[in-house]
């Protein structure tokens, strides 16, 4: 009879400890903290601090730090360790630079004009003559005034590909004005009724108009389609396939969240 009044008594203690320990919050488990280093080589910085304020919000363990440099430097910086994740407006040459690459966004190259132009589309001859100083003036497109080209430095991709697809890599006129960063160009056609220049999708705001090109107008849609003539693919490289915390990364990036999140920002899907 003691036994069994023991055997209860220890029953009743038994369920009041898993009860307590039930009512137990779980203690949270912390993560130590991380720092990845990012290379813009695209020109996308603001894209990139969007969807990194997107990631971090919900990772605050991670801290993610943006530098913009040239491809060939970034590339160069990922083989030494001192970025673990870079983004191209190309992809690399896998014989000679051998690193883990994947699609990311596709990238488009807009035609811009000031808001008081009345010209809504041109042709890739059309535009071909305004920047090589064949076409002098809006008359043709039911404007007035000299045309004033706006081209880039010699050195940026979004040169090389207008260059290769719109002049055929002929000359811009040596009256083009020339200007070393995009928000640059868009700052000079946004004061100048007469310009007309190109930038990356990403970078267009409203005190500027885009133009269609061939009767398509740049979107997200018509950049991932191949429909825009002027559109291209932007990718990621790492060192090796990434791993921890950078491949998290690299998955939020190509996953539904990270790539909706860069579709709003005029770029196009990969996934």
């Amino acid at each position: 009879m003691r036994l069994t009044k023991y055997a209860l008594r220890f029953t009743q203690y038994g369920l009041l400890f898993a009860l307590l320990a039930a009512c137990t919050e779980t203690p949270q488990v912390t993560r130590p903290p991380v720092h990845l280093r990012v290379a813009d080589a695209a020109e996308h910085t603001h894209v990139l601090e969007r969807l990194i304020t997107a990631y971090t919000h919900d990772h605050d363990w991670v801290t993610i730090t943006i530098e913009s440099m040239p491809a060939e430097t970034a590339i160069e910086q990922v083989h030494q360790s001192q970025i673990d994740l870079a983004v191209l407006p190309t992809a690399p040459d896998q014989n000679r630079d051998k690193v883990w690459v994947s699609g990311w966004a596709y990238d488009s190259l807009d035609i811009i004009v000031n808001v008081a132009n009345p010209a809504s589309n041109v042709s890739l001859a059309q535009l071909r003559d305004l920047f090589q100083g064949r076409t002098f003036d809006w008359t043709p497109f039911g404007g007035s005034g000299d045309v004033i080209p706006v081209s880039r430095e010699a050195s940026a991709h979004a040169r090389g590909l207008f260059e290769e697809r719109v002049m055929g890599n002929r000359a811009v006129t040596l009256n083009a004005v020339l200007e070393p960063s995009a928000q640059e160009v868009i700052d000079f056609v946004a004061r100048t009724p007469t310009a007309i220049g190109y930038v990356s999708i990403s970078q267009v705001d409203a005190r500027v108009k885009v133009l269609s090109l061939e009767g398509v107008l740049p979107n997200a849609a018509a950049s991932a389609s191949g429909q825009y003539v002027l559109s291209t693919p932007n990718y990621l490289i790492a060192q090796n396939e990434p791993q921890d915390d950078l491949r998290e990364f690299v998955i939020w990036l190509l996953g539904n969240e990270g790539q909706s999140q860069l579709s709003q920002t005029g770029l196009g899907r990969v996934r």
